[in-house]
Order: structure tokens, then C-alpha cells, then sequence
């Protein structure tokens, strides 16, 4: 075997490999991190880096997307970035377990720099592979709903108190003749004009919740949303790529919240990394009703039975049948670096 640290993303065969091996989760698709890997190297201090190992014939093994920190000398997670949920290695579909443990193994021995290696399913192989070498820091929580058996088994097995908080949410919205509707957008159905709209929804919430500077600094409001519309990877993903979707909930043609996220290759497994709700409509619940629809919608228009909502343990995703997962952190030094 023998490691490549890789400048370009575009390399034909890391491409064919690391297409055959990512149709269950989106966050480690290809196309989707071409997006980071483009906001990284032009916006970010970092310089992207793609880890090949390869055999001795130079059929790639591993992919590792990186990046390189060049002030704290050591490398980190390309998709370690604000809306992303998951990192992880991309192996060669036909590889088996020993495998993959063996060129974990082989990368930890030859990378000779500090790893910083972030939101890593608690299931990695990079976890696996280093237990001996490794600092494990704290996990993040994240949250998915699983729906097996449907979204009316999952809706009807929800608990007595959140059953009559979503009757009273569709109550209201009856008794004040607000006409809601949720309406599902495929990437290429969406247009401008509704992504404008999203858009001003989700910085609006963002930038009053979260981002408290940029209350009374108009200066920094204006980069961040010049930045948000221009240059984050999730804002062009999102819009972008035929496998994303948006399930908006409207409200006499007013949106009242939505999601937007990629539904895996294999269709199996629909991923959130944003979700928001026009505060004007609170008293309504909008966030239960966006969720109960939305899971209503899936189940009979896809075959997808898991909703991942990322991270972030917020009570409403836990009231809606939302079970906790983790993702780990760690810091990886080989012993004999320095010798």
C-alpha cells in the first residue's frame, strides 16, 4: 500500500471509487462535498487535502477528505463545518472488513502530523482502528427519527401530551382559517423566487436566535449574509444538487417554516441540516406540524423510513419520536512522531 495526499478532488479513479461507495449516506456523497471542498479552498484558511491510500497498483483503497491547518500544524475533517453532520473515511465498496481496518491502519502509520478528527459516526472504522493511539474527546449529540412501520404508527405512538399538542396545533390553525399546506420541492423544481424566500426565513431566524452580534452591527450582518447567499456550501448544495429536498409548510401562502436536506442514492435515509420557523407563527406549533407532515409526505411518496435531524438534542425533535445518536471526536498523534 502507499499514501497520496491528493490538492484536487477531481482525480478519475478516487472519483469512480468513492462514487460506488456513497448511496446511503449523503453527507459523504461525492457531488455534496465538491461544495465544501470548493468553500474551504477559497474561503477558509485551510488548504483542502484528499488522503488516498492506495495498493501497490494505484486503485484507490481510502478516501480521507481533509484539510490542513496550517497555523496548529495537523490536519482536520474536510466536512468538520458548520452544516454538515457526519465525517467519515469513503472505502472501496469491495473491501472487506479486515480491510479496511488494515488501511486504517496503514493511513494513522504514514499521515506523520496530528489528526483532529471530528464528527465521526461513534461506529467508524477511524475510531476502531486507533483505540491505542487516540485521545477520545466529548461526543455530540444528534438526533433521527426512525419510522419503520410508517408515520402513522410512529405519529400514533407518540406520547399522550405531544399527540394532544399536535391536535391543538391543527385546531388553531382551523379556527384562525389559516389554509396550510405542505409543499415538497425537489432541487431542480425549486425556483428563485421560493429559495429567496426560504432564505430570508432561515437568516432571519438564524441572525435573531444564534448570531446575537449581529443584531446592532449592520456591518457584520451585511458580510454574513452576503456570505450565507454566496459562498456557504450548504446554500449551494441545497439548491443545487438533484437529490436535495424542501418540504415547506405554508400558511395562507405564507411560509410558516421548512426543511431542507438530501435524500440518500439508495433512497433509504432523508438527512436535515436545515430547518426553520418564521417565528410569527409560534403560537401554531409549526415545527410539529412541518415535522408530522413532512414524515406523512415521506412515507408515501419515497421509501425513506429515517429522518436524521442532525445535531442538536432541541426537545421538539425528541417529542416527534427522535432518538439520540452520537457523533465522536477525537485528537490522533502517533506516539513516534517526534522521534
Amino acid at each position: 500500500m502507499k499514501l497520496q495526499l491528493l490538492h484536487s478532488i477531481d482525480a478519475p479513479a478516487v472519483r469512480k471509487v468513492w462514487l460506488e461507495a456513497t448511496d446511503e449516506q449523503p453527507f459523504f456523497q461525492y457531488d455534496y462535498l465538491t461544495y465544501i471542498w470548493k468553500q474551504v479552498k477559497y474561503f477558509s484558511m485551510y488548504s483542502p487535502r484528499l488522503a488516498c491510500v492506495c495498493s501497490d497498483n494505484g486503485e484507490p483503497l481510502m478516501v480521507l477528505p481533509l484539510k490542513w491547518d496550517g497555523f496548529k500544524r495537523c490536519y482536520k475533517m474536510l466536512s468538520d463545518i458548520q452544516g454538515c453532520g457526519l465525517s467519515d473515511a469513503i472505502f472501496n465498496p469491495r473491501l472487506t472488513e479486515e480491510e479496511r481496518q488494515a488501511c486504517t491502519s496503514y493511513f494513522y502509520a504514514n499521515i506523520h502530523h496530528k489528526c483532529i478528527l471530528n464528527r465521526l459516526p461513534d461506529n467508524s472504522i477511524l475510531l476502531k482502528t486507533a483505540q491505542e493511539t487516540y485521545v477520545k474527546r466529548q461526543s455530540r449529540i444528534c438526533v433521527k427519527i426512525d419510522f419503520p412501520q410508517g408515520a402513522v404508527s410512529l405519529l400514533g405512538g407518540l406520547s399522550k401530551s405531544v399527540r394532544q399538542n399536535l391536535r391543538t396545533a391543527y385546531n388553531r390553525l382551523n379556527r384562525d382559517g389559516i389554509t396550510y399546506e405542505l409543499r415538497v420541492y425537489k432541487g431542480e423544481e425549486l425556483t428563485d423566487e421560493i429559495w429567496k424566500q426560504m432564505m430570508s426565513v432561515y437568516l432571519h431566524r438564524l441572525f435573531t436566535k444564534h448570531k446575537t452580534k449581529a443584531r446592532n452591527n449592520i456591518l457584520y450582518r451585511y458580510i454574513h449574509y452576503w456570505k450565507y447567499y454566496h459562498v456557504k456550501h450548504d446554500t449551494k448544495s441545497l439548491k443545487s444538487l438533484p437529490n436535495s429536498f424542501h418540504a415547506v409548510l405554508y400558511g395562507n401562502g405564507r411560509i410558516m417554516g421548512f426543511m431542507s436536506g438530501f435524500i440518500s442514492y439508495n433512497g433509504t435515509i432523508a438527512v436535515i441540516p436545515r430547518l426553520a420557523i418564521d417565528s410569527k407563527y409560534r403560537f401554531y406549533s409549526p415545527g410539529y406540524v412541518l415535522l408530522a407532515e413532512t414524515l406523512r409526505w415521506l412515507e408515501t411518496n419515497t421509501q425513506c423510513r429515517c429522518l436524521d435531524l442532525c445535531r442538536g438534542d432541541e426537545q421538539y425533535k425528541l417529542d416527534m419520536g427522535g432518538t439520540i445518536y452520537y457523533t465522536a471526536s477525537v485528537d490522533f498523534r502517533m506516539i513516534n512522531i517526534h522521534k
